[in-house]
C-alpha cells in the first residue's frame, strides 16, 4: 500500500511538472481604428477565450496614442477554445477580431491581429441598412464572445441584443414583415454562431422604443 501511494504521488508530481512546462505566454498586438480609418487612442480592449468561463478576460489594455494595443498573459495552459480581441468601451461597437496564434517559440505564442474597427452608435433617426446591419453584427458578436467567456449571462445578452435589434431596425425603417425577415436573415449570416439567434428572431422593430446603447 505504501509503495502504491508513493508511486501515485510521484505520478501526480510528474503531471504537475509537465503542466508547468507546457504553460505559455501569450502576446497579442493590434491596432484600433474608427470607421474612417483613423486610429483610436485610449480605448479599452480585452482578450477573451471562449472555453475558459473565467468570468474575466485573459488580458486587458488601453490603446496607445497611436491606437496600438498589446494584450499579454503569462502561465497559460489547457484548452482555451477560440481567442478574440473585443472592444470594451461605451462609444460604439466593434466586430470582435479572431486571434490566430503563432507556434510556440521559447514558451511564447504571439499574434498580430487585423485592425479592430469601432463603429459609432447609430444616433440618427434614419440609418442606412448596411450601417444598421454592420452595427448589429458587431454588437451581437461581441455579446456572443462575452457569454462564452463568462463575462455576461445569456439572459443579459439576449435582452440587450433583442432591444438593439428592435431599435436599430426601426431606425433603418426595416419594420415591414418582409423587410424585417430579410434583415434578420442577412444579420444571421454575419454571426459567429447561433448563441443569440433566438434573441434576434424574437425582436419586433414595430414595437421598438428607439434607444441605442
Amino acid at each position: 500500500m505504501t509503495s502504491t501511494r508513493f508511486t501515485f504521488t510521484i505520478l501526480i508530481g510528474l503531471l504537475l511538472s509537465a503542466s508547468t512546462l507546457r504553460a505559455e505566454t501569450l502576446v497579442v498586438v493590434g491596432v484600433m481604428i474608427d470607421a474612417k480609418g483613423d486610429r483610436v487612442a485610449g480605448a479599452p480592449v480585452r482578450l477573451c477565450a471562449t472555453e475558459t468561463k473565467l468570468g474575466a478576460p485573459l488580458a486587458e489594455d488601453r490603446t496607445s496614442s497611436r491606437g496600438v494595443f498589446t494584450l499579454y498573459r503569462t502561465n497559460v495552459g489547457g484548452d482555451l477554445g477560440e481567442l478574440y480581441v473585443v472592444y470594451a468601451g461605451d462609444d460604439g461597437k466593434a466586430e470582435p477580431v479572431k486571434v490566430t496564434l503563432s507556434p510556440v517559440t521559447d514558451g511564447r505564442r504571439e499574434a498580430r491581429t487585423s485592425d479592430l474597427v469601432v463603429l459609432a452608435v447609430p444616433m440618427a433617426t434614419s440609418v442606412a441598412k448596411p450601417d444598421a446591419l454592420a452595427y448589429l453584427a458587431a454588437s451581437t458578436n461581441t455579446e456572443t464572445v462575452l457569454v462564452k467567456a463568462g463575462l455576461t449571462s445569456q439572459a443579459a445578452a439576449d435582452a440587450l441584443v433583442k432591444q438593439q435589434t428592435e431599435s436599430i431596425l426601426a431606425r433603418a425603417s426595416l419594420t415591414g414583415t418582409e423587410a424585417t425577415a430579410a434583415a434578420k436573415d442577412e444579420l444571421g449570416k454575419r454571426l459567429i454562431d447561433g448563441t443569440l439567434t433566438a434573441a434576434i428572431m424574437s425582436a419586433n422593430p414595430r414595437a421598438a422604443v428607439v434607444v441605442v446603447r
